[in-house]
């Protein structure tokens, strides 16, 4: 959470923000978030690399289905 509204304001605030972001270029922006994202990113690999695992592993499975029936209903 950024920032705190009115519930009546929500949408108003929210598509000021929008544009606002609308307005950034987006290879600047992008740049910008890898740079505040590559410690965190970087750490990941590694730790991907060491465990061995090749390709994605899908995080839905029957253990993870269950708990999240659970929390649903």
């Amino acid at each position: 959470m950024d920032e705190l509204v009115q519930a009546g304001d929500v949408l108003e605030q929210a598509l000021k923000i929008a544009r606002d972001y609308a307005q950034i270029p987006p290879k600047a922006y992008a740049t910008i978030k890898y740079q505040n994202r590559q410690h965190a990113i970087g750490a990941l690999k590694a730790e991907i690399a060491k465990s061995g695992m090749t390709g994605p592993v899908p995080w839905f499975t029957s253990e993870t289905a269950s708990a999240m029936a659970k929390m649903i209903g």
